[in-house]
């Protein structure tokens, strides 16, 4: 199960500035100054930490942190 916790450390490991925990979960990672590099490099770590795969078609829909948690959750059945 991935959470808050899980997408900070995925962040620093991916070496994107700032902490999930000052970032809404509602809000679109863009909206808070994220790139579309840092949201890829992002979703990469959590798929090396995960072994979820994320496809393209669903990498547009992962904008927001409650989005993610909530794709990587449902995929790896947590």
């Amino acid at each position: 199960m991935i959470d808050i916790s899980t997408i900070d450390a995925a962040m620093k490991a991916a070496a994107i500035e700032g902490s999930a925990f000052d970032l809404n979960p509602e809000v679109s990672l863009a909206e808070q100054g994220l790139d579309s590099l840092d949201s890829f490099n992002l979703l990469l770590e959590l798929q090396d930490l995960t072994g979820v795969s994320v496809s393209d078609d669903e990498v547009e829909k992962l904008s927001t942190l409650s989005r993610i948690i909530e794709f990587f959750n449902a995929a790896s059945g947590s």
